[in-house]
């Protein structure tokens, strides 16, 4: 005999099916929702994370870190040791002492000279004089308009550029140490350091600007291209890398750097710091030959980067 349900019966069966349809639903809005403010808290969190004073070592680095949040003193660190092989390879050079990295926050005075006043407008980073195994980095979390790479790629790509400028600037001091070993001119690091403190526009002691600041841009992959790219078409004709300035530099630089790399190899990068940029003795060619080089490469670069940003106004480089 078939049975079926009273009515009372089947209105509690719809009911209960209804409640726990709206119960399922309940726990499952709750858990979106509960996982959205986790997220929201944990990005905030990551943004003004409380600024830290510590001090940790890694194969190649220790971090003196002076009061900037650990997270972004980590994106450091691991920015520095996932590219240390390699400026080390293009700088022909095996070894160099443990560098030390010490990190501070915006407004520092280690960034300020006798007087308080900040040893240069828009300064992220800077080697000591004659340094081969310290570098001081400034991590600030406000935009500044002043610097055109920093508005195109944020703080935190920024200063990971900045590390790795500031370090192949180490890697070129102990290049030129090396070459002065060789040559029998010091002894040892230490006596390099004090002689070339005394002595900076030495050829064992100082590469020009002009190089110094294109390869250590090149090797810190670092450049603005909005920059580059408005003023690049101006000066197209009349580029001549041997007589950059330092602003000329840090905006043709990782340009530059390309060229003698493609061209020249590893060795043609090593030797143009060694030679104290002297193209003929480095390369083989004049400063007007180098500079007619590179106005060729350039506009052949700038073509593909040109015609990408006028369709996408986005640019890889």
């Amino acid at each position: 005999m078939e049975h079926r349900d009273g009515p009372v019966r089947s209105l509690t069966r719809r009911i209960s099916s209804k409640v726990l349809t709206f119960l399922r639903w309940f726990a499952l809005s709750t858990a979106i929702w509960l996982t959205g403010i986790i997220a929201v808290a944990l990005y905030e969190k990551s943004l003004y994370e409380e600024p830290t004073t510590s001090a940790y070592s890694t194969a190649h680095f220790t971090i003196i870190n002076e009061g900037v949040a650990k997270s972004d003193a980590q994106a450091v660190s691991d920015e520095l040791e996932q590219h240390y092989a390699r400026i080390l390879d293009d700088f022909g050079i095996l070894s160099i002492p443990h560098v030390v990295v010490r990190l501070y926050p915006k407004g520092s005075r280690e960034f300020e000279d006798e007087s308080g006043q900040a040893k240069r407008e828009n300064l992220q980073g800077f080697v000591g004089n004659s340094s081969v195994d310290t570098m001081y980095l400034q991590w600030a979390k406000e935009p500044n308009p002043d610097q055109p790479l920093l508005e195109e790629i944020g703080i935190e790509q920024f200063v990971r550029r900045v590390a790795l400028h500031e370090f192949a600037h180490l890697v070129e001091h102990n290049v030129l140490y090396e070459k002065a070993m060789e040559d029998g001119w010091v002894t040892s690091r230490a006596d390099w350091r004090r002689t070339c403190l005394y002595n900076r526009t030495h050829t064992y002691c100082d590469v020009p600007g002009w190089w110094s600041e294109a390869v250590a841009q090149y090797e810190g992959r670092a450049m603005a291209t909005k920059e580059l790219l408005t003023e690049y078409e101006s000066r197209a004709a009349s580029l001549e890398p041997t007589r950059f300035t330092n602003e000329d530099a840090y905006t043709y630089g990782r340009l530059l750097g390309e060229f003698v790399y493609k061209k020249w190899g590893t060795e043609g990068l090593h030797d143009m710091v060694t030679h104290n940029a002297d193209t003929s003795a480095a390369l083989g060619v004049s400063a007007d030959e180098f500079n007619a080089g590179f106005r060729e490469y350039a506009a052949e670069r700038m073509k593909g980067l040109l015609l990408q940003y006028k369709y996408t106004k986005q640019v890889t480089f």
